[in-house]
């Protein structure tokens, strides 16, 4: 009669790794295919704008409408200064078109804009 041999490897370690990765490949798609569809709706409701501002002086601040492919669908512009709303800095803005605010150094500016669609977006928030 012949004894069983136990120092030899089987098969089956191989197909336990090609298995764990099938998992980890599946459970990776249903991932995506959970997660995608949230980035997508965020991305298609971004508008971009570019309105460039810049301080000649210590008392004014001047802006000017770059561009961008929401430019169409904004109505105004508007604009607050340290948390205080302000006023309309655009109203239909076109590109090229220059206007200047009253500040000081160190004063935090936002511009919102307001679309068509009715929506709000920050088009530029910084602290000259």
């Amino acid at each position: 009669m012949k004894l069983p041999r136990f120092d030899e490897e089987a098969v089956s370690p191989v197909i336990g790794v090609i298995l764990m990765v099938a998992i980890v490949v599946i459970l990776a798609a249903v991932v995506w295919v959970a997660v995608a569809p949230m980035a997508d709706e965020n991305l298609q409701s971004a508008k971009i704008l570019k309105i460039t501002g810049k301080m000649p002086n210590s008392s004014a601040i001047e802006y000017i409408v770059v561009g961008g492919s929401g430019l169409n669908q904004v109505n105004t512009i508007n604009y607050s200064i340290n948390g205080t709303n302000q006023s309309t800095l655009f109203t239909d803005p076109a590109v090229g078109e220059i206007t200047s605010i009253t500040a000081a150094k160190g004063d935090r500016v936002v511009l919102i804009g307001l679309f068509d669609d009715g929506t709000e977006q920050i088009i530029d928030d910084r602290t000259y």
